[in-house]
């Protein structure tokens, strides 16, 4: 059972599928997918293949059947047309199956099979009435680039619950999420046992340094920390099915009604290998998901603080981020929130001159928002004010303001633009064909 991001094996597992006509020989045709397969095999290091007969004119009924019923253990599928005159079997298959999963399509220099390739996408346009872009591999016969990126749509366009903690006042749900709203009071504010406190407190001492003088302070925050991820942890359990669980805390309430700042908590909880964001913005939580997902690495969630025309920077702002986030040969700082005085916010140093991707999805998650540049600055330590990075842009800052919408970000150290544009179409499609068979 798949609940959090702590319990999803990540290797992907992929189906291949061979496609011919029946115009080659039996033998050839043999041959041909048995050398392609062992290329797969030996040039392939971190996915795990199953794969199916060569699906022709003359079995494809009898195949479709058993491809439906396996799909449901994979994470996505590839299209091997080993000849021309596939794509209409690929089409075939496409309708029939019910269980929905993200796919892409391999072609080689023989047979016709590119030509072949390249008519499927022409023709799904046509199947699910959008613009095509369905990636083609030639030749490419390590899969592992593609194989994670259908294994990060599938998790991705899955099931999903969010508990959030808070009132949904104004919150904008994102399509194909489900939110469930905690309401026992008394569960948040359970009191912990006093050893149990001291010693995640003892915890937090070795990796942080910790500018807040009022030691009941911090103990306050920590038996939140404590009871909400044993709330996330006890609903994560009990999950049904494959439905993975995400977390929002509605920060401002919790500022307001218990006077304490969730900024740590939220930290504490991404270290943990939780899925949580703040402010009640589902959408930066969605942005978040799929980042860790592709990337596996920590992300951090921020807003666009302001910006110089001048450097073509963005300085990106928050209060809490993913411990994991920081420096690995530097503490993080356990501070008073800035605004509102209240226990506690974190406080990291950036990376300084690590490439950075800042990303967002947009309402309807169908457009995505992707920049790339270098972080660049602070130079200076500087706690009292939050978490702050500069970045340098690599594109005209006028022109990316005019496309930013919306408050929050997702960030994470590394070039992953590239990644993110091959998945956009893989997750486009995927999205549709769902739609269509009403999943």
């Amino acid at each position: 059972m798949v609940s959090t991001l702590k319990s999803i094996e990540l290797k992907p597992k992929i189906l291949l599928i061979p496609l011919a006509s029946r115009l080659l020989e039996k033998d050839t045709l043999k041959n041909v997918w048995a050398k392609i397969l062992d290329s797969f095999q030996r040039n392939t290091e971190k996915t795990i293949f199953g794969y199916e007969q060569i699906v022709t004119e003359r079995n494809i009924d009898k195949v479709i059947s058993r491809i439906n019923s396996s799909l449901q253990e994979y994470n996505g599928f590839i299209f091997v047309h080993l000849t021309g005159g596939s794509s209409k079997l690929a089409i075939e298959i496409l309708t029939d199956i019910i269980h929905v999963k993200p796919f892409i399509s391999w072609a080689h220099g023989k047979y016709n099979s590119l030509a072949s390739a390249f008519h499927l996408r022409e023709k799904i346009s046509d199947f699910l009435n959008i613009k095509s872009n369905l990636p083609v591999l030639f030749e490419e016969y390590n899969l592992d680039f593609y194989s994670k990126i259908l294994a990060t749509v599938d998790f991705f366009l899955s099931p999903i619950n969010i508990i959030f903690f808070g009132s949904l006042l104004g919150v904008k749900v994102p399509s194909g999420y489900h939110v469930i709203r905690w309401t026992k009071k008394g569960r948040i504010l359970k009191q912990n046992k006093e050893n149990i406190i001291s010693n995640e407190i003892a915890k937090l001492k070795k990796d942080a340094e910790i500018l807040i003088d009022d030691e009941m302070k911090i103990r306050d925050v920590v038996n939140l920390y404590l009871n909400i991820r044993d709330i996330i942890s006890d609903l994560a359990k009990k999950q049904k099915g494959n439905r993975l669980l995400l977390a929002n805390i509605h920060c401002y309430q919790f500022i307001n009604t218990f006077k304490i700042a969730p900024c740590l908590v939220v930290s504490l909880l991404n270290r943990d290998g939780y899925i949580v964001s703040c402010q009640g913005d589902l959408l930066a939580l969605s942005s978040m998901f799929l980042l860790r997902l592709l990337t596996e690495k920590p992300v951090w969630v921020a807003d666009i603080s302001s910006i110089n025309l001048e450097k073509n920077t963005i300085t990106f702002a928050h209060y809490c981020a993913d411990i994991n986030f920081k420096p690995s040969n530097r503490k993080y700082s356990i501070i008073l929130h800035p605004i509102s005085k209240h226990p506690a916010s974190i406080y990291i140093e950036p990376n300084l001159n690590s490439p950075i991707t800042v990303f967002r999805i947009d309402a309807n998650r169908n457009d995505f928002f992707i920049l790339e540049g270098t972080v660049i600055g602070p130079q200076k330590k500087d706690p009292n004010n939050g978490i702050q990075i500069e970045v340098n842009v690599n594109k005209n800052l006028e022109e990316i303001l005019d496309k930013v919408c919306g408050n929050h970000h997702a960030l994470v150290y590394g070039h992953w633009g590239h990644k993110l544009r091959e998945l956009h179409p893989i997750f486009i499609i995927t999205k549709q064909m769902k739609l269509l068979k009403g999943k």
